[in-house]
């Protein structure tokens, strides 16, 4: 999670941790990932599709995540 959470991870690492089945089911490698600013596009998508749908709901909802990640998360709930 602390790796996950680092800004300034290069892109194939993300790919690298966002492929890990059992790194990306761990909640606390999801929050870390959902807060790095690099997680975007295919990647975003496969962490968002981990999540169970009360918790896309509040990730939708909090501010403490960025508009692109609570935009994403609207957009599979089908409200976006």
């Amino acid at each position: 999670a602390r790796i996950a959470r680092n800004g300034a991870l290069p892109k194939p690492l993300v790919g690298v941790i966002v492929a890990n089945a059992g790194w990306i089911a761990r909640g606390e490698v999801q929050r870390a990932l959902l807060s790095n600013p690099r997680v975007t596009g295919a990647h975003l998508d496969r962490v968002l599709r981990a999540l169970s749908r009360p918790e896309l709901q509040r990730i939708a909802q909090q501010s403490n995540y960025p508009m692109a990640v609570r935009l994403s998360a609207k957009r599979l709930l089908g409200g976006g």
